[in-house]
């Protein structure tokens, strides 16, 4: 007998939190997706491990670009940057100034570069295309996120991790397999009292 799978569920819950301290590493604390270009098309992800390629646009691990507010590729050409909590990207630029006696001194003055693209998607309208990529419906409402309104921001050097509590999952995954086994043997007694009935009827 096939058995079917009725539906698939995509959980976009929020994982743990881990500080990696690594400039480029961002996480999306609350709703959201950051938008990458992909060799298949632009996909959206949850996975902030950024880094620079040789021509330093930002890129995920496998080397996509990692898209800005606009659709573009953000090119950052320093590693002295700062990501804001709502995806603002600075550079630190010296500029040198007077002091009161007049001596000079140098400053460290914030350059925007770029604003991640993050938005906001349904996840009715996710499917998946990787390991932590997603690819959205055709007429799926693309909804850039509204940082001011607090339920979304990006924190730098911090990954969030898998969602899911593999020993949980595990244990679940054996209990259902428990019940299922139970619940065939279950059936096939019924099954065996079934065909004995019918035999014994047909002798009579």
């Amino acid at each position: 007998m096939e058995e079917e799978i009725a539906t698939v569920r995509t959980d976009i819950r929020q994982g743990p939190e881990r500080e990696t301290g690594v400039t480029f590493d961002a996480m999306l604390r609350g709703s959201g997706f950051f938008v990458v270009q992909t060799k298949q098309g632009v996909r959206y992800s949850r996975d902030g491990h950024f880094d620079r390629d040789e021509g330093n646009a930002l890129v995920t691990a496998d080397g996509s670009q990692v898209l800005d507010t606009e659709g573009q590729p953000i090119v950052v050409d320093t590693d002295h940057v700062r990501i804001k909590s709502d995806g603002s990207i600075f550079r630190f630029v010296p500029e040198e100034s007077t002091n009161p006696d007049g001596t000079r001194k140098t400053i460290l003055k914030e350059q925007l570069i770029a604003r991640l693209g993050v938005v906001s998607i349904d996840a009715a309208d996710l499917s998946r295309a990787g390991a932590s990529r997603f690819s959205a419906a055709d007429g799926a409402v693309v909804t850039p996120v509204d940082f001011t309104e607090g339920g979304t921001s990006i924190l730098q050097g911090v990954l969030e991790e898998a969602n899911v509590n593999v020993g949980q999952t595990a244990t679940r995954m054996f209990s259902l397999s428990r019940t299922f086994e139970a619940s065939q043997r279950v059936f096939s007694t019924l099954n065996e009292s079934l065909e004995r009935a019918v035999r014994d009827v047909g002798r009579v």
